[in-house]
């Protein structure tokens, strides 16, 4: 809840003076953490082993579909891509911004956090003995809580993890609900301040049940916890069906002419060729 007060007031603020100056202080920030954690984990026993578990493919299971799937679905939500965020932010940046070169520095900038984040947590994994890796949820919020209690200053190196964590997730959570409160806002001419509440307590309802997954009250669906039942549906699934609509709707139901305008030949061409 504190965080959602958090996502609310920012967006509530506006742009530039909430959402673009909590940018600009986050994602500096992020990095930091990440170095700084990078250099306490490199310094343990077992981080070549993390390096080996991390850097070394099983390329037997690439014939597994459901492989492709949740890849798919991971660079699509650490993209933006297909819940209508990229637009969003899209109508706000100016004409002398190149959408390609963006695009590239977006994406460099994603991979390096992951690896970065990818090295610092297996090296922990392999650094406290006994601990195995896991996936999803259960890697982040039980194996490594679990291996930051081993560690000497593990309560510090913990709180800088989860911070990082933190700010990591309050930087999209504002952009997905600018969608929300933009489209809101202007379909019925509230104010900036009052469309955010009432976007802010629809999706706080609707989260209810993904926050106490992992709670005493262990919500869950068919027997899965519900937050895992979500993300394997509407992450894994929702979010590249999105983005083929998209393209759809740009393809055939924009004015071409105006999609040209802005994005030019070299990318407009490409995406009816794909629509077709």
């Amino acid at each position: 809840l504190v965080s959602a007060l958090l996502v609310v007031g920012v967006v509530s603020i506006g742009v530039q003076r909430g959402i673009e100056r909590m940018s600009k202080l986050l994602i500096p920030g992020i990095f930091l953490i990440l170095f700084g954690l990078l250099a306490v984990t490199a310094v343990r026993d077992g981080f070549g082993d993390g390096l080996e578990f991390f850097f070394s493919p099983d390329l037997s299971v690439l014939s597994d579909p459901g492989i492709w799937s949740a890849a798919f679905g991971q660079v699509f939500f650490s993209f933006s891509v297909g819940q209508g965020i990229l637009l969003t932010y899209g109508s706000y940046i100016g004409e002398s911004t190149s959408i390609p070169r963006s695009a590239v520095l977006i994406a460099a900038a994603d991979l390096l956090v992951a690896l970065l984040a990818g090295v610092i947590i297996f090296g922990i994994v392999f650094s406290v003995p006994g601990l195995e890796p896991a996936s999803g949820t259960e890697l982040a919020f039980t194996v490594l809580p679990a291996g930051f209690a081993e560690l000497p200053f593990g309560s510090v190196v913990g709180a800088a993890f989860f911070g990082m964590l933190f700010f990591a997730a309050i930087s999209p959570s504002v952009s997905m609900l600018e969608v929300g409160v933009a489209g809101l806002k202007q379909a019925t001419g509230w104010s900036r301040r009052r469309t955010s509440l009432v976007v802010g307590a629809v999706v706080v309802l609707g989260g209810l049940p993904s926050t106490l997954s992992y709670s005493a009250a262990e919500v869950s669906l068919f027997g899965r916890p519900f937050l895992d039942g979500l993300d394997a549906t509407v992450g894994t699934l929702g979010l590249p069906l999105g983005a083929v609509a998209i393209v759809w709707i740009f393809a055939w139901g924009q004015d071409r002419a105006t999609v040209r305008s802005q994005l030019g030949d070299t990318i407009v061409l490409p995406l009816v060729s794909y629509a077709v």
